[in-house]
């Protein structure tokens, strides 16, 4: 239209923005909170009704009406006609009388849609559309008391009731429910009566079964709103468009007001329902404006300055509310917005995206990951919902409780942020959240996968590179220094004088290094074939083996030398254990497109952070405890041994980094695999 809309979906109303309607609205929305909020899960999954004629229309859609601009005919969706303001109060009794007591009435009531020359008739719910013919009315009375004797008494009648929508020149009969639409030939009453008959036989057994269903997953009926339906407007002005528990409107002043008004209404009614607000209906706009879509527990809108206040007010309020509910949110629809400016669409536990060359595989990858992880959770996240956009700009996709919004400046810290409460919020909870998605951007020039499982196990190695470097310097200056106290050697009053402790220490390197190898890749593979987290297992055993050996070697060193060299030669034949293990790990932690990338990031941070620094640490070291003793041999060794005892401590570290590893393997490999 070209005025402005507002569209209740739900228990709501789509109409035009008259003076004095907010009265009426206000009256009939009491009316429906008393009839139908005693029932449990009364309205569930209410349609639409949307009407589009040359003139003015109201389209309630629930258990209420879309007609034309009549005042005074509270109730039907008819032409232009006076005088029938007295045919709606009975239809309105009968329908009070039917629904306030069935619990579950009206589910999954269609959509009588007319768009006519003439005048139009829509019933939506347990009623009709059609054409303004004088005695019509006969064969209304006569259809409406079979649906009352076919579906009144059941409870849940109506469930998932079909569509009849007729565009005719002429006139036209559309009977929304257990109805049928076709056009106004002598004849077909035959046709009726059999298309009827078999809509009888075909819903009955599966209204019980499609009840039972619902009943089963949402809380024995307590989930008023589950699937509520869709209102969707597209106008040249603005639009509000108020979908299931949530609203996208044009971003008109003063509607702010009207908006917590009518969510303080829906917290009373649905906030102490188990599983409130499951499957959410869409609401979409396509506007030229700004849009502003608030779907399911999610959001989708322009990009207004301040408004991120209020998204995490919101958000704040609907934690508190439905965090507590198990599988509360399961089912988010989908919010989609097609803006000239930048959009963000927060949306469910779906994503959105630009339409981009190359991210279809993305998007299989994350779909994958999200099914391996809302598969074992109970309940939650079910029925994902995809929302995708197509802009100009950029777009980076949150999946998850996630975000989708333009390539702005100074997002990257807001993920981090927003990412890490997700995970404290929702890891613990059973099935509030739970399974939550992959946050992946495509970022220029930015590493993206954080595995716990590579990084423990990258400092496990830095610590491995800190021992082997302290160890190849200063070990040999050691060992002469032990023979020097024992006095097997002469002191050496040069700086080199004894070159076999260094060629012996050399050739224990190199031989214990090949047999380590070996013997760490043959132990992993077989014992991988028992327990998957036989790899961190091997690698902290190892280091923690290593650690002993050496601290064993340091405090035997002055007392027998041979013992010294056999405890060095285990330490660091354990100690080589891990090479070959470690790099295993980062094989099946790591997504092959990432792999290289990896490998060269731990690398540099294991001889940074490693050997580089370590004899330079330990000489440090040495030198200090040197210098505040008297200057003697003795004291030369004890520096010496006191230093390497930093050593022995890094290594127990590094064992630790590798028991920790062991918690995340499992996963991490998984989700390398699913990627």
């Amino acid at each position: 239209m070209r005025g402005r809309t507002r569209s209740w979906s739900g228990f709501g109303n789509s109409k035009r923005n008259g003076a004095g309607q907010d009265e009426e609205l206000e009256r009939v929305w009491e009316q429906q909170r008393g009839r139908c909020g005693a029932g449990r899960g009364a309205g569930v999954g209410l349609g639409t009704a949307e009407g589009t004629m040359r003139g003015r229309t109201r389209s309630w859609s629930g258990f209420g009406n879309s007609r034309g601009d009549d005042a005074g005919q509270v109730g039907n969706s008819r032409g232009d006609d006076a005088g029938q303001d007295e045919e709606l109060e009975p239809v309105w009794e009968q329908q009070r009388g039917r629904c306030g007591a069935g619990r579950g009435a009206g589910v999954g009531l269609g959509t009588a849609e007319g768009t006519m020359w003439g005048r139009t008739r829509s019933w939506s719910g347990f009623g009709n559309s059609r054409g303004d013919d004088a005695g019509q009315d006969e064969e209304l009375e006569r259809v409406w008391e079979q649906q009352r004797g076919r579906c009144g008494a059941g409870r849940g009648a109506g469930a998932g009731l079909g569509t009849a929508e007729g565009t005719m020149r002429g006139r036209t009969r559309s009977w929304s429910g257990f109805g049928n639409s076709r056009g106004d030939d002598a004849g077909q009453d035959e046709e009726l009566e059999r298309v009827w008959e078999q809509q009888r036989g075909r819903c009955g057994a599966r209204l019980e079964r499609v009840w039972e269903q619902q009943r089963g997953r949402c809380g024995a009926g307590r989930g008023a709103g589950a699937g509520l339906g869709t209102a969707e407007g597209t106008m040249r002005g603005r639009t509000r468009s108020w979908s299931g528990f949530g609203n996208s409107r044009g971003d008109d002043a003063g509607q702010d007001e009207e908006l917590e008004r009518v969510w303080e209404q829906q917290r009373g009614r649905c906030g102490a329902g188990r599983g409130a607000g499951a499957g959410l209906g869409t609401a979409e706009g396509t506007m030229r404006g700004r849009t502003r879509s608030w779907s399911g527990f999610g959001n989708s809108r322009g990009d207004d300055a301040g408004q991120d206040e209020e998204l995490e007010r919101v958000w704040e309020q609907r934690r508190g509310r439905c965090g507590a509910g198990r599988g509360a949110g399961a089912g988010l629809g989908t919010a989609e917005g097609t803006m000239r400016d930048r959009t963000r669409s927060w949306s469910g536990f779906g994503n959105s995206r630009g339409d981009d060359a190359g991210q279809d595989e993305e998007l299989e990858r994350v779909w994958e990951q999200q099914r391996g992880r809302c598969g074992t959770g109970r309940g939650a996240g079910a029925g994902l919902g995809t929302a995708e956009g197509t802009m100009r700009g950029r777009t980076r996709s949150w999946s998850g409780f996630g975000n989708s919004r333009g390539d702005d400046a100074g997002q990257d810290e807001e993920l981090e942020r927003v990412w890490e409460q997700q995970r404290g919020r929702c890891g613990t909870g059973r099935g509030a959240g739970a399974g939550l998605g992959t946050a992946e951007g495509t970022m220029r020039g930015r590493f993206g996968n954080s595995s716990c499982s590579f990084v423990c196990s990258s400092l496990g190695l830095t610590a491995m590179s800190f021992v082997t470097g302290a160890l190849g310097v200063w070990m040999p200056l050691f060992l002469y220094r032990a023979q020097a106290v024992q006095g097997v050697v002469p002191p050496c009053l040069q700086e080199s004088c004894n070159l076999s402790n260094s060629l012996t220490f050399g050739g224990i390197t190199i031989g214990t290094g090949v047999l380590g190898i070996i013997a760490g890749a043959e132990a992993a593979r077989r014992l991988r074939k028992r327990n998957n987290k036989a790899d961190p297992l091997i690698c902290a055993t190892s280091m923690f083996i290593s650690a002993l050996c050496l601290y064993i070697a340091l405090m035997v060193a002055q007392t027998s030398i041979l013992s010294t060299f056999i405890f060095i030669a285990f330490g660091e034949l354990f100690l080589s254990v891990n090479w070959a293990v470690v790099t295993d790990i980062l094989l099946y932690v790591v997504t092959p497109s990432r792999q290289s990338t990896a490998i060269a990031m731990q690398i540099l941070v294991s001889h940074l952070l490693g050997d580089a620094g370590s004899p330079y640490l330990i000489g440090l070291i040495s030198n200090a405890v040197q210098a505040s003793n008297t200057p003697s041999l003795q004291w030369m060794f004890r520096s010496m041994q006191y230093s390497f005892v930093i050593c022995a401590f890094v290594g127990v570290f590094g064992g630790g980094f590798f028991v920790l590893t062991s918690f995340y393997i499992e996963e991490d490999r998984k989700e390398a695999q699913r990627l």
